[in-house]
């Protein structure tokens, strides 16, 4: 909205004023408000869209912006985001470098920590479809040299296309030619391979020069075997070790006491029902104080384990 002042007794009026802050830009035309920037950026954390938006709004009797125009801002908001993001995490590697150097440790290795996030878990589909329920993923690098556990590098995989184009094979350009597909992976890619975008991340730390000396995984993937290839292959001089988190070691550890036919045998009770019932309290607790067990070894040791 943009308004001028004018007099009745004369002609004279005003120049024009916006009765809104605008983002600065360096391209030409109108600037963006920073209100409806700021509600694209609000969009990207939470799980609403653009239609949903706009009901909450007109719902509550505020003018709501046009659907369309709301679209092509988040795309050029989610790129500037996406852009944020890269070279925060590139100037979050260089700070780990310094970190190494005041320590006087070898600057370029790190202890990293790595695991992967779906949006739909990988068993939920079994006897129900012959393929892979989850469609997106991404794939987080922390690093474990301080306290703060920041993400250094990240692979976003993600099998649909936003033209509703269907890709078949690795390689396969999308069969819609309107518009830029947004699909990174093919419907035949196992988006289970967490080796494959491990290794695509440590590449991505090699480019910066560093890494990996300790990386820590859950124990039923294989992303550690990314870091021990890329040693074997001569493209780094640091030999990995793997080793296990302690939340996913204790997390099999109570399913594997809480399916065990032994540990049911020693539950006392006259029926099925309170047996189990026991056997789920002591898998439980026995998982407990095994975590706090080894959480005081690593106090004690302070590291030099």
């Amino acid at each position: 909205l943009r308004e001028s002042v004018f007099f009745c007794a004369c002609t004279y009026v005003s120049k024009m004023y916006n009765l809104f802050e605008e983002v600065e830009t360096s391209r030409r035309g109108r600037k963006p408000a920073t209100a409806n920037v700021g509600l694209n950026i609000a969009m990207t954390q939470t799980p609403v869209g653009a239609t949903s938006v706009r009901k909450l709004l007109l719902g509550s009797r505020i003018p709501a912006p046009n659907r369309s125009s709301m679209q092509e801002s988040a795309k050029k908001v989610n790129a500037l985001i996406e852009q944020v993001n890269t070279d925060d995490m590139k100037k979050r590697r260089k700070q780990l470098k310094f970190i190494n150097k005041v320590r006087g440790n070898p600057e370029n290795e790190i202890s990293v920590q790595a695991d992967g996030m779906y949006n739909n878990s990988l068993w939920s589909g079994v006897t129900r479809t012959p393929y892979q329920p989850a469609t997106q993923m991404a794939y987080l690098v922390a690093e474990n040299v301080t306290g703060k556990h920041q993400i250094i590098n990240l692979e976003l995989v993600n099998k649909i296309c936003s033209k509703h184009g269907y890709h078949t094979q690795e390689g396969e350009s999308c069969d819609v030619k309107s518009g830029q597909c947004s699909a990174t992976a093919c419907i035949e890619t196992s988006i289970g391979n967490e080796e494959r975008w491990a290794r695509l991340c440590l590449e991505g730390l090699l480019e910066d020069g560093l890494t990996v000396k300790y990386i820590t995984t859950d124990q039923d993937t294989a992303a550690h075997l990314a870091a021990s290839k890329l040693f074997q292959e001569n493209k780094t001089m640091t030999e990995p070790e793997h080793q296990i988190d302690i939340r996913h070691l204790s997390a099999s550890h109570r399913k594997k006491m809480k399916s065990s036919a032994d540990v049911l045998a020693m539950m006392p009770g006259k029926t099925i029902q309170y047996r189990q019932y026991l056997q789920n309290r002591f898998a439980t607790d026995m998982s407990t104080r095994c975590t706090a067990e080894c959480q005081a070894i690593h106090r004690q040791g302070v590291g030099e384990l």
